[in-house]
């Protein structure tokens, strides 16, 4: 008898659905060793239950609430398992860059863990993601370049390999002190390959430099709600009024206007 999985164009046999249902049972043997001593059973118990109410919304089509209850199973005990339902329900969203983040890792974590067979699926499904999506080439001059896709930063020029972007449209940027910055849109097809090259201008000398220090530092920054890159940072400006924002993950945003006069090397920190 075979179990339709909640979500598109797979199905799993007894064995396998029994597989993701019972990877919370072993979790004790498999947690990682940072976390071996923190699971109490009473974490365990909580990752089952959670893992189980992600199941239920899956069958009923709530993919985002199963999200967050795969997620929650995952930070309170760490099995590869459960990493596959998270990319597995990524795609079902759509979002299948973070999709392929999370079949990676559950391939990595997995590894010596998984027979072959269940590798040999994952690895089908991890395929069948990267299928979905289309590869894009940036290339920047000169390097050292802070290059941005849709307001994440993604690296600086030269970029190791091209990236993989779901269907779509997004908004590729390269900024560089000294240079001015340079964007342009893009239209992301499944399976699709195309290049996006930049050749930044250098900018004239009567700008005012600015500093940006946060603590904790790793912030991210952006300057008239552009994304300039990550804190600390350090870049020349028009003479005039901008308005400063700083965002970190479990800490409120923040905000300032700053004035920055011809010639200026003003200092601005966040805390």
């Amino acid at each position: 008898m075979l179990f339709l999985y909640p979500y598109r164009g797979i199905q799993m046999n007894r064995f396998n659905f029994a597989l993701f249902a019972a990877a919370l049972s072993v979790l004790a043997f498999d947690v990682s060793p940072a976390m071996a001593d923190n699971v109490s059973a009473a974490r365990r118990q909580e990752a089952s239950v959670r893992f189980e109410r992600g199941l239920k919304f899956s069958k009923a089509g709530q993919h985002e609430k199963a999200l967050t209850e795969f997620k929650a199973t995952y930070r309170l005990a760490r099995h590869y398992l459960v990493l596959r339902n998270i990319a597995v329900t990524q795609k079902r969203l759509f979002r299948y860059r973070e999709a392929l983040d999370s079949i990676e890792r559950c391939l990595k974590e997995g590894e010596g863990k998984m027979s072959r067979d269940e590798k040999k699926e994952i690895e089908e499904e991890r395929n069948a993601i990267r299928a979905l999506m289309g590869t894009v080439a940036i290339l920047v001059k000169p390097a050292g370049a802070s290059v941005t896709v849709n307001g994440k930063v993604i690296g600086k020029a030269p970029l190791a390999k091209p990236i993989l972007l779901g269907p779509g449209q997004y908004i590729v940027r390269a900024s560089k002190n000294g240079y001015e910055q340079a964007e342009t849109s893009i239209d992301v097809s499944a399976g699709g390959k195309q290049q996006v090259r930049f050749k930044l201008n250098s900018v004239a000398p009567n700008l005012g430099t600015l500093s940006i220090e946060t603590k904790p530092s790793g912030a991210q920054l952006s300057i008239e709600n552009n994304v300039v890159g990550i804190s600390p940072w350090r870049g020349q400006l028009k003479p005039g009024g901008h308005r400063v924002r700083a965002v970190l993950p479990e800490y409120e945003p923040s905000e300032k206007e700053v004035v920055l006069a011809q010639g200026q090397n003003r200092e601005v920190l966040f805390n």
